[in-house]
């Protein structure tokens, strides 16, 4: 998360909300360094919004605003994460690290990415496949 909070962006944008509804406490995530500014909505799939996205059966990313308007008054997704910026690669750039293991992917889980601390999300995700983190040496040159 980052040290900004859902309700600090909403005031920034002049974008009232419900006091009845306590998003003082919605953490405010970083997708990535491209485009800091533009918004994504990462929340469970029982509802869509103009520019929701289906993944899979289990996810919806929204972009518009209906979502935030709808979130503020209650009537928003059940579970949701709030996200500002993106990371990109080249076409072709990510399937090729994922084919040199260059990263570690479990299918996607509701559990781990909405009920879990941020904290607890990496480690639960590696041991969903196997993997003990405190087994990897993140360290290089050291043979």
């Amino acid at each position: 998360p980052t040290q900004l909070t859902v309700s600090e962006l909403l005031s920034q944008q002049n974008i009232e909300f419900d006091p009845e509804i306590e998003i003082s406490e919605w953490p405010l995530y970083s997708g990535g360094p491209v485009d800091p500014e533009r918004g994504f909505i990462l929340h469970s799939a029982e509802k869509s919004w103009e520019t929701t996205m289906k993944i899979g059966d289990a996810f919806g990313i929204t972009s518009s605003k209906d979502i935030i308007e709808d979130s503020v008054s209650g009537q928003g997704p059940d579970k949701s994460l709030y996200i500002l910026g993106y990371s990109g690669w080249e076409a072709g750039q990510l399937e090729q690290e994922i084919s040199d293991n260059a990263w570690l992917t479990i299918p996607a889980d509701p559990n781990i990415i909405f009920n879990l601390p941020a904290e607890k999300r990496w480690r639960s995700a590696a041991s969903e496949i196997g993997v003990d983190l405190d087994l990897i040496n993140l360290g290089v040159g050291h043979a």
